[in-house]
Formats: structure tokens, C-alpha cells, sequence
């Protein structure tokens, strides 16, 4: 291509960049949602105000005696990237104070809108599993957090539409109480840009 040419035709043997920053290299939020953007989808799972000890908060109660979800929400990939990979910051808090270490299921299901058109999770879609770690001496009403990086590749400027579902019957949801769902962030690394303008690209010559 062009640049093969420009390098062939000056010798050059390096070519040296610079190094990335510590912030161009961390994961960048580009969609927050809160427990009052989501609708019930499944069972019947609750909205309601949950307590901790520094205050007061709204928070969906998904049950342990069956499966319950909530959706009706939807997320647009940054355009200015080509593709990426998606990882999911969950926000979550056990209804009960722990004594022991306990798990929740967890399972994320994000479609492309246009390959579901009811919206609700039954068309393509890609399904995350976090296996929440509720770990003993949490209070009920705190704050526990847990981060899913999908392994499969999105591109820049796609919508999808979310599903968040508890998978009470599973054999892995070992907490028989309520978990609350509070807030979910949904984050990329920008690895990969689009183009974006002109690229300048400058050549050094080093003499002999």
C-alpha cells in the first residue's frame, strides 16, 4: 500500500511510535443504567427502594425460587471505533446479611436490533454469564461489584437491546434470598479506531 511504498522508497528499517498512556489503554463507560430505565420481562420481579447503611437506593428483586428479568433497554457502540469487545461492570447487593460465601447467576443477553424485533432477548443474541461471588460478613443493602468481558468482537455505531435475568434454578445460584439489581455499565477498551480525517505519518532518516 501506500506507506510499504514511502518506507521502501526512503530505506527505512524502524519505525518507532510512542508508547500509549495508562488512560488511552483503560476502559472507557459509554452507557449507564439505572435500575428505573429497565421494564419487568419475566416472573415478576420487583422496583422497588432498597436500604444500606449510607442511604437509601432504587433496585430490582429478582427471586430465588425462579427465573425473573427485566429489559427494555437498549445501547449504541461507539461509531468511532471499528470493533470491540463489550465488558459489562454489574452492580448488585443480597437482600439478606451474609454469613457465609453465597453465588448468584447472573446471564446478560444483548441482540442486535434488527434481528429481534419484540425486543425480548429470543432473536440473535450473546449471553454472558457472571457468576456473582457474594462473599461472607456483606450487609444487606451493600454494594457488590463484578465485571464480564464478552468474547466475542462488536462493531462501532451497532445497537442492541439488553436482557438482564436471574438464573435462580441453577445449580450455581447457591443464595436463596432476593439479589437486588441496581446498576449495570457497559464498557469498551478503545483498541481499534476508525479512521478518522487525514494520518499523518512522520519518517525519520538516521544517517550513518
Amino acid at each position: 500500500d501506500e506507506l510499504d511504498l514511502v518506507l521502501e522508497r526512503f530505506d527505512v528499517d524502524y519505525i518507532v511510535a510512542r508508547r500509549r498512556s495508562r488512560g488511552e489503554d483503560s476502559l472507557r463507560v459509554f452507557a449507564v443504567l439505572v435500575a428505573e430505565d429497565f421494564t419487568g420481562s419475566a416472573g415478576a420481579p420487583d422496583l422497588g427502594l432498597r436500604t444500606k447503611s449510607s442511604g437509601a437506593y432504587q433496585a430490582w428483586a429478582f427471586d430465588p425460587e425462579r427465573a425473573e428479568a427485566v429489559n427494555g433497554v437498549s445501547f449504541t457502540v461507539p461509531s468511532d471505533i471499528k470493533e470491540t469487545r463489550l465488558t459489562f461492570a454489574l452492580v448488585v447487593a443480597p437482600s439478606t446479611n451474609i454469613l457465609a460465601d453465597t453465588f448468584v447467576r447472573i446471564m446478560l443477553s444483548y441482540a442486535l436490533q434488527g434481528t429481534d424485533s419484540d425486543g425480548d432477548g429470543d432473536g440473535v443474541v450473546l449471553n454472558p454469564v457472571l457468576e456473582v461471588v457474594i462473599p461472607a460478613g456483606t450487609q444487606a443493602g451493600e454494594f457488590v461489584k463484578i465485571r464480564k468481558t464478552s468474547t466475542t468482537s462488536v462493531l462501532g455505531g451497532e445497537t442492541y437491546n439488553l436482557e438482564v435475568r436471574r438464573t435462580a434454578t441453577a445449580d450455581s445460584d447457591t443464595y436463596g434470598e432476593d439479589i437486588w439489581l441496581v446498576n449495570l455499565r457497559v464498557l469498551f477498551r478503545p483498541e481499534i479506531f476508525a479512521e478518522v480525517g487525514d494520518t499523518k505519518v512522520l519518517i525519520y532518516e538516521v544517517k550513518p
